[in-house]
């Protein structure tokens, strides 16, 4: 068995359009996202923003978080990011409802005087105006705006350990990611459902050129080719997650709970694709088959993985698939919570069932009758 797993994997390592494929093309492909969208992102200019603030006089802390917000510039452009609307309360809402603003950043009364308390959390409020993309912009500009006008307070303070002010973003649905992270998800997805391609053509290959009937006949049982084969998918799983991380830390991402938490996702992902593999690989005899085939198989499992809009068939037939409950626990892990058990269970369940049903085909088509 071992034999057969540094076999597959030296192969692996061989197959150089198999490393730049698996390995590097996604990387390649994350850095370009992140490229075409900072530029997008950085488009941008004099986005019209309103804020509430009822510390306008100096030194108050509402007037030194104004300034800073004017002092943010477009990198691509080099002119100020925000065109700021000092309004009232009532006056900033009406015009975001008439769509005449991206957003209102609301600055609470008595800001400053609770800040020097030091015991508790100021909580900063944006609204975002969902209808247009600068409103999207414009609230992951101020979240680590925000973000870093805390630390200098607790810094200033010597309480690094606490965070002092927190900025709660409304008009979005539910907890979102900063867009590099949403692209790095989407990238996780693709490259865990690209594992089914590789098994499948892993297995038709070793069908086409007699290789699987050599192993039969020297004596390698079923269990040990089925093992071998789904440890140098896992090998090569790990290794494509090891080069997304590193990828993603070049685009200024620091995953930390993801790190940590995305290799039993990993191998349960790896489980299913093999399964898949099996199934395609029974009943697909060359690789050029497989190819075309595989194409119907990818895209609607890729399309599955995320969540659908509405509710229905097709979004319950989702929550079924493990590549759906990958993507649900990375986004949790992504945004700094624990996944929920239940979804731990239904992929681990999801996995073990696709893996069972291409044992038992390839079983009964390959092994029984070859």
């Amino acid at each position: 068995m071992w034999s057969l797993i540094t076999k597959n994997i030296k192969e692996i390592l061989r197959d150089k359009k198999i490393l730049f494929v698996s390995l590097f093309l996604p990387g390649v492909f994350l850095l370009f996202s992140h490229f075409i969208f900072s530029h997008f992102q950085n488009s941008f200019h004099n986005i019209p923003l309103g804020v509430v603030n009822p510390e306008p006089e100096y030194p108050k802390a509402g007037d030194l978080l104004v300034t800073g917000l004017k002092k943010i510039v477009s990198a691509h452009s080099h002119l100020p990011l925000f065109k700021i609307y000092l309004l009232k309360k009532e006056k900033a809402v009406e015009e975001l409802h008439q769509n005449k603003l991206a957003g209102v950043l609301i600055i609470p009364r008595g800001f400053s005087h609770e800040l020097n308390q030091g015991d508790q959390t100021e909580k900063l409020l944006f609204l975002s105006n969902p209808r247009q993309e600068s409103g999207r912009i414009a609230a992951v500009v101020l979240e680590g705006f925000i973000q870093k006008f805390s630390f200098l307070i607790a810094e200033s303070r010597g309480e690094i350990s606490h965070e002092p002010v927190e900025l709660t973003i409304l008009g979005k649905s539910g907890e979102t990611l900063s867009p590099d992270s949403q692209i790095f998800l989407v990238f996780i997805v693709f490259t865990t459902l690209y594992l089914i391609l590789y098994s499948g053509a892993r297995w038709v290959s070793e069908l086409e050129s007699g290789s699987f009937y050599r192993f039969k006949l020297a004596g390698i049982s079923p269990f040990q080719l089925l093992l071998g084969s789904f440890l140098s998918s896992l090998f090569l799983g790990i290794c494509q997650m090891i080069c997304l991380l590193i990828f993603a830390h070049f685009i200024g991402l620091n995953p930390s709970l993801l790190m940590l938490w995305i290799w039993p996702a990993v191998g349960f992902l790896t489980l299913a694709s093999e399964g898949v593999g099996l199934i395609l690989s029974s009943y697909f005899d060359k690789e050029k088959q497989l190819n075309l085939a595989s194409g119907f198989i990818f895209f609607p499992l890729y399309i599955l993985s995320f969540p659908l809009v509405k509710e229905g068939v097709l979004s319950s037939i989702s929550k079924w698939t493990p590549w759906h409950e990958g993507y649900a626990i990375a986004f949790h892990l992504l945004n700094y919570h624990t996944p929920d058990l239940l979804e731990w269970l239904r992929m681990g369940l999801a996995s073990c069932l696709l893996a069972c049903i291409g044992i038992l085909l390839f079983s009964a088509r390959r092994l029984r009758h070859g």
